[in-house]
């Protein structure tokens, strides 16, 4: 996650459970991608080669969707997080809060972007079929995709995200 700051990021609590997740977050992103292509492209439910190809695959490429992982985490910890701890009452640790916390945002996040179709098919392209590598501009478009949702801007020069004027 280096390099996706952000004035005041100090909430390492917070990046630390973002880090920790990220591999289980991915492969769900990338089931997430699937489902909604086969809701969306195959509302019949029928079984072709290809639905029964991306079905079947068990083992995801996420490459190309780390980096957005990345942005998605500094975005929630730049619009949601404070560096002030809460009383936790429940014997739970803050760690374990701000998993779950973090955990919920993104789900929503990433059910809304895979209702977008240039995300779904990228995902479905790179992490999936394993089609054509991880290309710059599919990497580029995400990113887009992903900071116009989160009403966010990227600061290219100094490397820091920004919310949008």
């Amino acid at each position: 996650m280096d390099g996706y700051y952000f004035d005041q990021d100090k909430n390492y609590l917070l990046k630390t459970a973002q880090e920790q997740n990220k591999q289980v977050l991915l492969e769900k992103w990338v089931l997430q991608a699937i489902e909604s292509y086969i809701q969306v492209n195959n509302p019949m439910g029928l079984v072709d080669d290809f639905i029964r190809t991306i079905v079947n695959v068990s083992h995801y490429d996420t490459r190309l969707i780390s980096e957005s992982y990345d942005f998605l985490a500094a975005g929630y910890r730049l619009k949601y997080s404070s560096n002030q701890l809460k009383f936790l009452w429940d014997g739970r640790s803050h760690l374990a809060v701000y998993r779950e916390e973090w955990t919920t945002q993104y789900n929503h996040w990433i059910f809304g972007l895979c209702f977008n179709d240039q995300v779904n098919r990228a995902i479905i392209k790179s992490c999936v079929l394993k089609q054509g590598g991880i290309t710059t501009l599919l990497e580029r478009n995400l990113l887009r995709i992903i900071l116009k949702q989160l009403d966010l801007q990227w600061d290219g020069r100094r490397k820091k995200l920004r919310k949008a004027a």
